[in-house]
């Protein structure tokens, strides 16, 4: 018990990190049972209600139960950010162990073209996506992953590039071994910490970037509990009501903050190994 704690105690970035966003999957998974209650389900006759012991965090302007729906809003949280972040991270590695194997052609033409993707602004180039594509969920997870690929790919064909250098590679190509299977098995797995604390900092990027295009009506609609759509539905009562726009924003907030938590406490963690 002791040990278990002095760990938590020297990677304490890693604990709160874990733990806040433990508690995000919990909620978002368990929200019909933690709940009990649908998110959609108006009730007209009590409209814009403070705390209560009924409803904890209020309710919107259609009756609806502001704590209900923050916590069904965590699952859209999940799904973006497990889509955005596995398509992004697969396509941005495949591309970045291939650039550091394929030679300097297919290099220069791959990294040229991660090249124009950087140019544009991230949430310019989401914006442009969706706007060409339309609106929905499925278009505003598409044109996040599309912006976040470049950050993989480079970082993944810098780390590639810098481990072929090292001995046990040099001996691996000595012995014969070819290039897909000097990637595969030597490169990409020491290649997996800096990979993976980036995908745990891009998940609170994916979240906001998610949360922007929402609110803008550019992203998931309404009547659906997603976080953006919520504060964009009550920024129309702020002077009066917060509470439908505050609490959304406060779920935002708070899973950003744990996701950056725990991508610098798994950078942390493997800088220490």
């Amino acid at each position: 018990m002791t040990a278990a704690l002095a760990w938590l105690v020297r990677h304490r970035s890693l604990a709160i990190g874990a733990a806040i966003v433990g508690a995000l999957f919990v909620t978002g998974l368990l929200a019909p049972v933690l709940t009990g209650a649908s998110p959609l389900a108006p009730d007209l006759h009590h409209p814009f209600e403070g705390v209560s012991r009924s409803h904890l965090l209020g309710t919107d302007a259609l009756g609806r139960d502001i704590a209900t729906r923050v916590a069904w809003g965590a699952r859209y949280s999940l799904l973006e950010v497990t889509a955005c972040i596995a398509v992004s991270a697969i396509l941005g590695t495949v591309l970045g162990l291939t650039c550091a194997g394929a030679g300097s052609l297919v290099d220069q033409a791959v990294m040229w073209l991660m090249d124009i993707l950087f140019a544009f602004p991230g949430v310019v180039l989401a914006l442009l996506i969706v706007a060409l594509l339309g609106p929905g969920l499925v278009n505003m997870l598409l044109a996040i992953s599309l912006f976040s690929v470049p950050v993989y790919a480079r970082l993944t064909r810098n780390l590639a590039m810098a481990l072929r250098r090292t001995g046990y590679v040099e001996a691996a190509e000595a012995m014969g071994a070819g290039v897909p299977r000097i990637m595969l098995f030597h490169i990409l797995p020491n290649a997996a910490g800096p990979i993976l604390v980036q995908c745990a900092v891009s998940a609170g990027s994916v979240i906001l970037m998610a949360a922007s295009l929402s609110f803008l009506g550019l992203g998931v609609e309404p009547p659906a509990p997603e976080w953006g759509a919520m504060m964009s539905d009550g920024r129309d009562y702020v002077g009066a009501h917060i509470l439908p726009s505050l609490f959304p924003g406060l779920a935002i907030s708070i899973a950003v903050l744990g996701f950056n938590v725990l991508g610098e406490g798994i950078r942390r963690l493997f800088e220490r190994s």
